[in-house]
Protein backbone atom coordinates (compact mmCIF):
# COMPACT_ATOMS: atom_id res chain seq x y z
CA UNK A 1 0.00 0.00 0.00
CA UNK A 2 1.43 3.12 -1.01
CA UNK A 3 2.06 5.72 1.22
CA UNK A 4 -0.60 8.03 0.10
CA UNK A 5 -3.42 5.59 0.52
CA UNK A 6 -2.35 5.07 4.05
CA UNK A 7 -2.91 8.30 5.35
CA UNK A 8 -5.61 8.82 3.11
CA UNK A 9 -7.66 6.13 5.08
CA UNK A 10 -6.15 7.46 8.58
CA UNK A 11 -7.60 10.98 7.24
CA UNK A 12 -11.00 9.61 6.56
CA UNK A 13 -10.86 7.86 9.67
CA UNK A 14 -9.65 11.23 11.84
CA UNK A 15 -12.66 13.12 9.85
CA UNK A 16 -15.38 10.52 11.29
CA UNK A 17 -13.89 11.15 15.00
CA UNK A 18 -14.58 14.90 14.59
CA UNK A 19 -17.95 14.11 13.00
CA UNK A 20 -19.01 12.22 15.78
CA UNK A 21 -17.70 15.09 18.31
CA UNK A 22 -19.49 17.95 16.77
CA UNK A 23 -22.56 15.45 17.19
CA UNK A 24 -21.61 15.11 20.61
CA UNK A 25 -21.23 19.02 20.88
CA UNK A 26 -24.50 19.57 19.92
CA UNK A 27 -25.74 17.21 22.68
CA UNK A 28 -23.99 19.12 25.31
CA UNK A 29 -24.32 22.52 24.17
CA UNK A 30 -28.21 21.36 24.35
CA UNK A 31 -28.02 20.41 27.83
CA UNK A 32 -26.69 23.24 28.74
CA UNK A 33 -29.15 25.91 27.49
CA UNK A 34 -32.10 23.44 27.74
CA UNK A 35 -32.98 24.20 31.73
CA UNK A 36 -36.55 22.85 31.47
CA UNK A 37 -35.27 19.71 31.14
CA UNK A 38 -31.38 19.95 32.98
CA UNK A 39 -30.74 21.38 35.75
CA UNK A 40 -27.79 22.79 34.67
CA UNK A 41 -25.17 25.27 37.06
CA UNK A 42 -21.95 26.61 36.49
CA UNK A 43 -20.26 23.18 37.79
CA UNK A 44 -21.79 21.38 35.95
CA UNK A 45 -21.00 23.41 32.45
CA UNK A 46 -17.92 23.10 33.65
CA UNK A 47 -17.54 19.62 34.07
CA UNK A 48 -18.90 19.24 30.20
CA UNK A 49 -16.16 21.29 29.05
CA UNK A 50 -13.76 18.79 31.15
CA UNK A 51 -15.53 16.32 29.12
CA UNK A 52 -14.62 18.17 25.79
CA UNK A 53 -11.43 18.52 26.61
CA UNK A 54 -10.47 14.73 27.98
CA UNK A 55 -11.90 13.90 24.35
CA UNK A 56 -9.82 16.02 22.42
CA UNK A 57 -6.49 14.91 24.44
CA UNK A 58 -7.51 11.02 23.68
CA UNK A 59 -8.61 12.13 20.11
CA UNK A 60 -5.14 13.70 19.92
CA UNK A 61 -2.95 11.22 20.97
CA UNK A 62 -4.80 8.49 18.62
CA UNK A 63 -3.50 10.79 15.73
CA UNK A 64 -0.05 11.52 17.24
CA UNK A 65 -0.15 7.67 16.44
CA UNK A 66 -0.92 7.38 13.07
CA UNK A 67 1.68 7.33 10.35
CA UNK A 68 0.95 10.10 7.77
CA UNK A 69 4.49 9.06 6.40
CA UNK A 70 6.16 6.06 5.85
CA UNK A 71 9.57 5.78 7.36
CA UNK A 72 11.33 4.24 4.79
CA UNK A 73 10.39 6.38 2.20
CA UNK A 74 11.13 9.97 3.92
CA UNK A 75 14.17 12.43 3.34
CA UNK A 76 16.98 13.12 5.82
CA UNK A 77 15.88 16.48 6.67
CA UNK A 78 11.96 15.29 7.01
CA UNK A 79 13.24 12.24 8.96
CA UNK A 80 15.09 14.79 11.36
CA UNK A 81 12.04 16.73 11.46
CA UNK A 82 9.75 13.79 12.70
CA UNK A 83 11.76 12.63 15.11
CA UNK A 84 13.54 16.18 17.07
CA UNK A 85 9.43 17.37 16.80
CA UNK A 86 8.72 17.55 20.85
CA UNK A 87 5.09 16.35 19.88
CA UNK A 88 6.29 14.07 17.34
CA UNK A 89 4.89 10.61 18.38
CA UNK A 90 8.05 9.22 16.77
CA UNK A 91 11.35 7.86 18.09
CA UNK A 92 14.28 6.05 16.13
CA UNK A 93 16.05 2.90 15.88
CA UNK A 94 19.69 3.24 14.92
CA UNK A 95 22.04 0.04 13.14
CA UNK A 96 24.64 -0.89 11.05
CA UNK A 97 24.75 -2.68 7.74
CA UNK A 98 26.84 -5.39 6.92
CA UNK A 99 29.27 -3.05 4.91
CA UNK A 100 29.39 -0.57 8.48
CA UNK A 101 26.72 2.03 6.70
CA UNK A 102 24.42 3.49 9.58
CA UNK A 103 20.67 3.15 8.83
CA UNK A 104 18.15 4.89 11.26
CA UNK A 105 14.47 4.02 10.99
CA UNK A 106 11.66 5.44 12.90
CA UNK A 107 9.32 3.72 15.36
CA UNK A 108 6.38 4.88 17.71
CA UNK A 109 7.00 6.69 20.76
CA UNK A 110 4.95 5.05 22.95
CA UNK A 111 3.03 1.17 22.77
CA UNK A 112 0.67 0.26 24.86
CA UNK A 113 -1.12 -3.54 26.12
CA UNK A 114 -1.85 -5.74 28.63
CA UNK A 115 0.43 -8.40 30.19
CA UNK A 116 -0.01 -11.67 32.20
CA UNK A 117 1.14 -9.68 35.72
CA UNK A 118 1.22 -13.26 37.27
CA UNK A 119 3.84 -14.32 34.76
CA UNK A 120 5.80 -11.15 34.64
CA UNK A 121 5.98 -10.74 38.60
CA UNK A 122 7.19 -14.46 38.59
CA UNK A 123 9.97 -13.90 36.11
CA UNK A 124 11.34 -10.97 37.99
CA UNK A 125 11.27 -12.47 41.05
CA UNK A 126 13.02 -15.53 39.53
CA UNK A 127 15.50 -12.79 38.15
CA UNK A 128 16.07 -10.59 41.01
CA UNK A 129 16.04 -13.08 43.84
CA UNK A 130 13.39 -10.44 45.28
CA UNK A 131 9.31 -11.04 46.16
CA UNK A 132 7.12 -8.33 44.80
CA UNK A 133 3.87 -7.27 46.56
CA UNK A 134 0.99 -7.76 44.58
CA UNK A 135 0.34 -4.16 43.94
CA UNK A 136 3.69 -3.23 43.45
CA UNK A 137 3.93 -0.72 40.07
CA UNK A 138 6.76 -2.01 37.97
CA UNK A 139 9.40 0.86 36.29
CA UNK A 140 11.60 -1.49 33.83
CA UNK A 141 14.59 0.38 31.90
CA UNK A 142 15.57 -1.45 28.99
CA UNK A 143 18.76 -1.46 26.89
CA UNK A 144 18.94 -3.16 23.73
CA UNK A 145 22.39 -5.25 21.71
CA UNK A 146 23.79 -2.71 19.82
CA UNK A 147 22.56 0.44 20.70
CA UNK A 148 24.35 2.83 18.76
CA UNK A 149 23.07 5.75 21.37
CA UNK A 150 26.40 7.51 22.28
CA UNK A 151 30.31 6.84 21.77
CA UNK A 152 29.56 5.29 25.61
CA UNK A 153 27.02 2.58 24.29
CA UNK A 154 28.72 -1.12 24.55
CA UNK A 155 27.60 -4.49 24.61
CA UNK A 156 30.16 -5.02 27.50
CA UNK A 157 29.12 -3.73 30.82
CA UNK A 158 31.83 -4.38 33.33
CA UNK A 159 31.91 -3.69 37.04
CA UNK A 160 33.28 -0.28 35.98
CA UNK A 161 30.81 0.31 32.89
CA UNK A 162 27.97 -0.29 35.51
CA UNK A 163 29.45 1.70 38.21
CA UNK A 164 29.83 5.05 35.58
CA UNK A 165 26.09 4.30 34.64
CA UNK A 166 25.05 4.44 38.55
CA UNK A 167 26.08 7.41 38.97
CA UNK A 168 23.15 8.57 37.28
CA UNK A 169 20.59 6.03 37.87
CA UNK A 170 21.19 6.07 41.58
CA UNK A 171 19.70 9.36 42.23
CA UNK A 172 16.67 9.14 39.83
CA UNK A 173 15.89 5.72 41.81
CA UNK A 174 16.05 7.35 45.08
CA UNK A 175 13.97 10.15 44.04
CA UNK A 176 11.04 8.01 42.42
CA UNK A 177 11.03 5.52 45.91
CA UNK A 178 11.13 8.38 47.95
CA UNK A 179 8.24 10.21 46.08
CA UNK A 180 6.63 6.68 44.79
CA UNK A 181 6.80 4.10 47.58
CA UNK A 182 4.76 1.29 45.34
CA UNK A 183 7.30 2.02 42.16
CA UNK A 184 10.19 -0.36 41.51
CA UNK A 185 12.43 0.65 39.44
CA UNK A 186 14.88 -2.50 37.60
CA UNK A 187 17.34 -1.90 34.76
CA UNK A 188 17.11 -5.00 32.60
CA UNK A 189 19.78 -5.82 29.70
CA UNK A 190 19.32 -7.73 26.62
CA UNK A 191 21.15 -11.35 25.71
CA UNK A 192 24.08 -11.02 23.95
CA UNK A 193 25.19 -8.25 26.64
CA UNK A 194 27.91 -9.03 28.97
CA UNK A 195 26.71 -7.97 32.59
CA UNK A 196 29.14 -7.83 35.39
CA UNK A 197 26.69 -7.32 37.96
CA UNK A 198 25.81 -8.88 41.44
CA UNK A 199 22.54 -10.44 41.19
CA UNK A 200 22.26 -11.64 45.01
CA UNK A 201 22.89 -8.04 46.07
CA UNK A 202 19.80 -6.79 47.65
CA UNK A 203 21.01 -3.31 46.61
CA UNK A 204 21.27 -4.56 43.20
CA UNK A 205 18.86 -3.69 40.54
CA UNK A 206 20.49 -3.92 36.96
CA UNK A 207 20.14 -7.50 35.06
CA UNK A 208 20.41 -9.45 32.46
CA UNK A 209 17.26 -10.18 30.42
CA UNK A 210 19.39 -13.54 29.30
CA UNK A 211 16.18 -15.65 28.36
CA UNK A 212 14.93 -12.65 26.29
CA UNK A 213 11.48 -12.87 28.27
CA UNK A 214 10.93 -9.00 28.49
CA UNK A 215 12.03 -8.51 25.64
CA UNK A 216 9.32 -10.75 23.87
CA UNK A 217 6.77 -9.46 26.06
CA UNK A 218 7.18 -5.61 25.65
CA UNK A 219 9.85 -4.56 24.42
CA UNK A 220 9.91 -5.81 20.82
CA UNK A 221 11.00 -2.90 19.40
CA UNK A 222 14.57 -1.47 19.80
CA UNK A 223 14.73 1.92 20.06
CA UNK A 224 17.93 3.91 20.31
CA UNK A 225 18.98 4.90 23.82
CA UNK A 226 16.67 2.27 25.13
CA UNK A 227 12.90 1.75 26.11
CA UNK A 228 11.43 2.50 29.56
CA UNK A 229 8.20 0.60 30.75
CA UNK A 230 5.60 1.10 33.25
CA UNK A 231 3.44 -2.10 34.56
CA UNK A 232 0.32 -1.54 36.55
CA UNK A 233 -1.11 -4.42 38.61
CA UNK A 234 -3.43 -5.05 36.34
CA UNK A 235 -1.14 -6.11 33.88
CA UNK A 236 -1.66 -2.20 32.06
CA UNK A 237 1.60 -1.59 30.09
CA UNK A 238 2.58 1.32 28.56
CA UNK A 239 6.11 1.59 27.06
CA UNK A 240 8.02 4.51 25.80
CA UNK A 241 11.10 3.72 23.47
CA UNK A 242 13.63 6.28 23.46
CA UNK A 243 16.32 8.33 25.62
CA UNK A 244 14.25 9.67 28.20
CA UNK A 245 14.55 11.41 31.86
CA UNK A 246 13.17 8.66 34.28
CA UNK A 247 11.40 11.05 36.75
CA UNK A 248 9.16 12.70 33.63
CA UNK A 249 8.28 9.39 32.65
CA UNK A 250 7.02 8.69 35.98
CA UNK A 251 4.22 11.13 35.59
CA UNK A 252 2.99 8.82 33.15
CA UNK A 253 1.13 7.02 35.99
CA UNK A 254 -0.97 9.77 37.18
CA UNK A 255 -4.29 9.44 36.17
CA UNK A 256 -5.29 12.22 33.90
CA UNK A 257 -1.92 10.90 31.33
CA UNK A 258 -2.65 7.34 31.98
CA UNK A 259 -6.33 7.56 30.79
CA UNK A 260 -4.90 8.59 27.31
CA UNK A 261 -3.31 5.75 26.57
CA UNK A 262 -6.03 3.16 28.44
CA UNK A 263 -9.77 5.64 28.29
CA UNK A 264 -11.79 4.67 30.92
CA UNK A 265 -15.09 3.34 30.12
Amino acid sequence: MSRNSIWSNERKEIATWLSGYLAMIKKWVDKILDNEDHDVDKNKIIKLIDEWIAWLQETKTKIMMMKDVDPEEIKEKEFDKLWRDRDSAYSRWDYETKDSSRVARLIPQYTQGVVNRNQLKEYLEKVTHKKFDKSTIFFICYTYVNDLCSQYSTNNYTKKVIKHWKNYTDNSKAFIEENYPNIVILEFFESGITLENNPNDSTEYYYSDKEDFLRELMFRTPAWCGSQALIKPNGETLVHNGESYIPSRIQLIEDRNWNLFFPKE
